[in-house]
This record gives structure tokens, sequence and C-alpha cells, in this order.
């Protein structure tokens, strides 16, 4: 396993990281405020030690903006070529071969060996399925090509975005057998880091699950209070 330091990792984000020394494909889950973001970092440190060439994507471009810019963060769309994934996969991966314009994309491809992916509850079945025929340009014989793929997010947020024109259902990644055999590694980021307040930490948890509890109602309730009369004004019009 390369060096690196781990003091301030809890043992659920070591653990993640042993797989990504590893070299295995993983997804890594959590809520809000449980270090994703952090981790990704600290993949990056750790490919760099090994030497491998790691890219960073995600599936907004909002959340492109969370890393740094000498990442280079782009969304998996234009990492890939697949855009606005108006081509099926096996169109798409001819335009990626072929097509001069795609030179970058091919370029992408063959020169990285970590592709990471955030905000992954957004990544639809038919874009992962997508991504390992484009991939598989590198090397038909495995899973996106070879390339050692890391899914960051959390299912219970926004989900893919169905596009009837282009016949996607919006189905999760989950949902696709690539997945299921790509991916045997899972680990699940439950120790909320961002926010000490307990009440508040479960409060958002019982939110983002829909299950909400008697004393988060009562939280809620509690941080009730009426808007400056000016300000509701300015908003309202």
């Amino acid at each position: 396993m390369a060096s690196f330091n781990m003091i301030s990792l809890n043992a659920q984000q070591k653990r993640a990281l042993e797989f990504v020394s590893g070299g295995h494909n993983l997804v890594l889950l959590g809520p809000a405020g449980t270090g994703k973001s952090f981790l990704v970092n600290r993949v990056v440190e750790i490919c760099s030690t090994m030497g491998k060439q790691c890219a960073v994507t995600a599936t907004t471009g909002i959340a492109c903006s969370v890393y740094p810019a000498q990442l280079k963060p782009m969304t998996i769309h234009r990492w890939s070529g697949i855009g606005d994934g108006r081509y099926d996969s096996s169109e798409m991966k001819r335009i990626v071969k072929n097509n001069v314009r795609y030179k970058d994309v091919m370029d992408r491809i063959f020169n990285t060996d970590v592709l990471i992916i955030d905000e992954c509850s957004m990544f639809s079945k038919r874009l992962l399925e997508t991504l390992h025929e484009v991939c598989s340009l590198k090397n038909p014989q495995l899973y996106f090509g070879g390339i050692q793929v890391i899914l960051v997010g959390d299912f219970v947020q926004l989900p893919p975005v169905p596009c009837a024109t282009y016949n996607e259902d919006g189905s999760y990644c989950f949902e696709s057998d690539i997945y299921r055999a790509a991916f045997p590694h899972h680990i699940i980021l439950k120790d909320v880091i961002r926010q000490k307040d307990k009440l508040m930490v479960e409060a958002i948890r019982e939110i983002s699950l829909g299950e909400v509890s008697i004393d988060t109602i009562s939280l809620i309730k509690q941080l009730t209070r009426p808007l400056n009369g000016e300000r509701n004004k300015t908003f309202c019009n």
C-alpha cells in the first residue's frame, strides 16, 4: 500500500483508500458532510505517489467546482465525449474511435489509470453502459477498458434526469448488470464531520430518507422565525 498520511482519516475512509491503492473499482457513498470530497482529494494524492494518472469528474459542473482547478475537474459527459447523451453506446464508441474531433477524448481514455465520478446518484444506467463501451477502446477485454473507476455520491440525493428525446429513462446506474459485476466493493461513510450538532445531523439524515420523526419536526419548528418585512417584500418582487 502506498505511504501516505492516514492520521486524520476514520476507519471507513482508511478502508476506502485501501481498496483504491489495491487497484479496485469502488463505490464510495455517504450523506452530506461525511468527507467524500476530502477523500477524493486523498485518492488523487495516492494516485500521484503511485505514478497513476487520475481524472476527477462529476455529473454536474457545480460538483466539479468543489475541486481545486489544478486537478482539472470536468463533467464525465465532457471527459468521455458522451456530451448530451444523444447517441447510444455502440454509436458513441464508433464516433470516439473514428472522429478526429474526439482525439482529446481518446487521449484521456488511454492516459487515465483512475477515473473518479462524483455525484453518482445522477449517473444513469444508460450513461454507465455508454461509458463502459467508450472506455473499452483502451482494452475491450476489461470493464471500462481496464480503467479503475471510483463512483462517489449518495443515492438518496438527486436522481438521473430522464430524456425521452434521447431514450434516457432515468434508471439508476446500480440497475445495470455492469454496475453489479464491475463494482463489488462498497464503502458507506456514516460519520458526519462537517456538522457537530447531533440533533441537526439526525434531522438531516431523516429528511434525506423521507422518514421524519417527532423530534425532527420539533427541531424544525423551533427554527421557525418571522421574516423581516422589507426583505420579504424584496424577495417576492
